[in-house]
């Protein structure tokens, strides 16, 4: 499989968005009262009390009035949140395995941060990010499989041919 052009600025996406994940993970085990790794793991495995925790520290940012300047700042930066999985997914077999471990690494403390205050969403998210990735992934294997990726971009294609990746050129559709 050839690499297209643009790699770099996709595993540049990739590694943004894997440090959106850790940051977002970090910070809410930060904010939520993670003081430890022994104490993150026990409240993961007391997902009722960790449950009613959220709430008691909700309240009192509300008593106080607080709000965080880095969730706000992640807020505004959910474009790699939104792409960083589907993204790592689709493109899994370029990735090497310092990326790899990376993304899963990434993963695994964004899931965790959720299950430390009693919730599922983060897994939800990641489940459906990962079926979206999947989905493109087969998709171009697919297409790959077959010697063909449609190129629009390609001179003398006009949007109407096909690349063929074994003769190395475009041909006009029949």
């Amino acid at each position: 499989v050839e690499l297209p052009a643009d790699w770099a600025a996709w595993m540049w996406l990739i590694v943004a968005g894997a440090l959106y994940y850790l940051i977002w993970g970090v910070n809410q085990f930060v904010e939520f009262g993670g003081a430890s790794v022994g104490q993150i793991l026990e409240t993961i495995f007391s997902p009722g009390e960790a449950y009613r925790a959220k709430f008691d520290v909700f309240e009192a940012r509300e008593s106080y009035g607080y709000t965080s300047p880095i969730v706000q700042l992640l807020v505004l930066l959910s474009i790699f949140y939104a792409i960083f999985l589907p993204l790592s997914i689709s493109s899994w077999p370029q990735l090497s395995r310092w990326m790899r471990f990376l993304v899963v690494a990434a993963t695994a403390i964004y899931i965790a941060s959720f299950l430390f205050i009693g919730t599922m969403k983060g897994v939800g998210d990641v489940m459906l990010f990962v079926i979206c990735g999947a989905a493109v992934l087969l998709g171009k294997r697919n297409l790959l499989g077959l010697g063909y990726t449609m190129r629009r971009d390609e001179p003398g294609a006009a949007g109407r041919g096909v690349w063929d990746n074994r003769i190395g050129h475009c041909r006009r559709c029949i």
